[in-house]
């Protein structure tokens, strides 16, 4: 009950977990997701079937919106097979996931981490406290963190996407080797960069006798840094007395089902707003539109296969510049993404919910392409009243198709002011296939 009311009044759209139980299947996932939606409500949250990962009595695990984000692809799993300086003998293998946001079409991969903790030696290994002050295992936990980095620069994900986030209780303070290692391989300690460096400024997850700072964390690759819009700890755990949990060797009088010491560590919370070229997003969308079929359903995927063709169609090289802007022929982009939208609303089935985000998605993209134009067009000295308008009205238009239409009006207007262009033919190819 605690760890449910504390992931539900979190409310992030990914969440990554430690220590659950490494079953041989997904029930403890599927039994914390089944709780959280009795509590948030139906679908909120589901979960990366990932099943067994390590050999270890503890596992990591991914949770995940689906109204917000959409897995991009499969999961990979990081151990002593992938890079022998990983060891899973003493970490837990990493878990890593790529995914779609679903409202802009932007890609970012998460990768969760519970290295080796100070607690227990490392001696086999010729790796013992060396009385430096990092405890036990610091050559095997920094190993693992070089083994990331190159790991993670191989794109095991294949997400084409630079964008990595590494989460999770890396059982080092921020000064120490493993994640100055992190550093050096170009990953931004989200907490220093964001919160501060000490105690004093928040800068803490833990507290151990007495001794408080930072073994959990968040590190952003370099552009994934960029669109990060704070980051900061949930100290709903390390202030509060061991009293207050749920061990069966704490008083019962104490308890209360909210999410205070739900954990011995705080919660590490990264905001992101995440950026893609128009053309990245199509392309983006379109894997998570194939990866709702089958849906079960004959017409929803008729419906979805057709919005996948018109969304394919609308990247025709002859409509495109580059990533963001659209040649003479841009209008047609315009009205493939109505046939797709079109389509996408009559979807009612399971996929609806996803089906009704890429909606936002496309709609957002024609947007910006929009946007793109009249910001130029300004610049050149242009009159962009007409543009303008239209773009309002785009902006107030309930219905996504007649949103799109207006968008296009505001791109044509546009484009005409900035290249004098004349040619006022509009070759709509947006005909109802009912």
């Amino acid at each position: 009950d605690k760890i449910i009311e504390a992931i539900s009044t979190l409310d992030a759209e990914v969440v990554g977990l430690m220590e659950i139980e490494n079953a041989p299947n997904n029930a403890p996932e599927a039994d914390l997701v089944a709780g959280l939606n009795a509590a948030a409500g139906a679908g909120t949250y589901d979960y990366i079937a990932a099943g067994p990962v390590g050999g270890d009595a503890i596992r990591v695990a991914l949770l995940y919106k689906p109204a917000a984000v959409t897995p991009l692809g499969a999961f990979d799993v990081l151990d002593s097979s992938d890079d022998p300086r990983f060891n899973d003998d003493k970490n837990r293998a990493m878990l890593t996931q790529s995914f779609v946001e679903n409202a802009t079409g932007a890609v970012f991969t998460v990768a969760v981490n519970h290295l080796k903790s100070k607690g227990s030696n490392c001696n086999s290994l010729g790796d013992p406290d060396t009385g430096d002050g990092q405890g036990n295992c610091n050559i095997t936990r920094t190993n693992a963190a070089l083994a990331i980095v190159d790991h993670l620069a191989g794109d095991p994900t294949g997400s084409g996407d630079s964008d990595f986030l590494i989460i999770g209780d890396l059982n080092a303070y921020a000064l120490e080797d493993p994640i100055t290692a992190l550093e050096a391989g170009g990953y931004v300690d989200l907490i220093e960069a964001t919160v501060g460096a000490g105690y004093a400024e928040g800068a803490y997850s833990f507290n151990f006798q007495g001794q408080s700072g930072y073994l959990d964390h968040g590190l952003a690759s370099e552009s994934a840094a960029l669109q990060v819009t704070g980051a900061d700890f949930w100290h709903v755990n390390a202030d509060e007395p061991r009293g207050l949990d749920y061990n069966d060797f704490n008083q019962p009088l104490l308890y209360n089902p909210d999410e205070f010491r739900s954990s011995d560590h705080d919660p590490v919370v990264i905001g992101l707003e995440l950026t893609a070229t128009p053309k990245e997003a199509k392309q983006n969308l379109l894997v998570v539109l194939e990866s709702l079929l089958p849906t079960g359903d004959r017409k929803d995927d008729r419906r979805i296969n057709k919005a996948i063709e018109s969304i394919e169609d609308s990247l025709n090289p002859a409509y495109w510049v580059d990533e963001t802007h659209l040649t003479e022929k841009g209008d047609k982009v315009f009205n493939k993404e109505k046939k797709a939208v079109k389509d996408l609303v009559k979807v009612k089935g399971s996929a609806e919910a996803i089906a009704d985000a890429v909606i936002r998605a496309l709609v957002a993209v024609d947007r910006e392409l929009a946007v793109t134009i009249i910001d130029e067009a300004v610049a050149a000295g242009a009159d962009v009243e007409d543009a303008l308008e239209a773009l309002a009205e785009g902006d107030a238009e309930a219905k996504p198709d007649k949103a799109i239409a207006d968008y296009k009006e505001a791109w044509e207007e546009a484009y005409e002011e900035l290249y004098d262009d004349d040619d006022d033919d509009d070759d709509d190819d947006d005909d109802d296939d009912d």
